[in-house]
């Protein structure tokens, strides 16, 4: 988000300004030739409208100050704004996509040097106590989730659940709840 405003100004905005400066004006002059000063409002297509709207451009005081020519300050004047917001969207795009790629490529080579050697089995290690830790998390709060889903009264009258005894695990999860463990301290 903070890059692409600034990548938007530098690369995007100069290169689609032509070609959208020239289509939105001769869009006008092939359908709003006749536009004067008075009417400027009423006859430009709806979408300009909205964006002299959104970003607060006063067309009346662009078209009365002008005598002759009023198409082109009203494109010079509407096409700015929405060059940006094209470029802004453009370059978040290609932004991100570069990023993603550095960071891909950032992750694999780190990935390059901790797969082997002693930072490998650091990284081994740590991963499998991490990943008991969280196995064994998982299984608590699962077995409390059952245990608490048992015990709702939509099966309080259950005979299927009042002999339910749960298997070796299920019942070492649930002796030790989280609550009893914390109060305990």
């Amino acid at each position: 988000f903070a890059i692409c405003g600034g990548f938007a100004r530098a690369s995007v905005a100069p290169i689609i300004k032509a070609p959208i400066t020239n289509y939105i004006s001769s869009f006008l002059y092939e359908n709003c030739s006749s536009i004067t000063p008075d009417t400027a409002i009423d006859e430009l297509p709806t979408l300009l409208k909205i964006s002299a709207a959104v970003f607060n451009i006063d067309i009346y005081s662009l078209t009365s100050s002008t005598d002759g020519d009023i198409i082109s300050p009203i494109v010079a004047e509407l096409s700015e704004p929405m060059i940006y917001v094209i470029a802004v969207i453009i370059s978040f795009v290609i932004v991100y996509f570069i990023g993603r790629l550095l960071f891909s490529l950032a992750l694999f080579i780190v990935d390059v040097f901790v797969k082997g050697g002693l930072l490998g089995q650091v990284n081994k290690t740590l991963g499998i106590i991490f990943g008991t830790c969280l196995a064994f998390i998982g299984a608590w709060a699962f077995a409390g989730f059952v245990e608490f889903i048992l015990n709702t009264p939509l099966f309080a009258s259950s005979e299927a659940v009042d002999s339910f005894r749960g298997g070796l695990l299920y019942r070492f999860f649930n002796s030790f709840s989280p609550i009893e463990l914390l109060l305990s301290f």
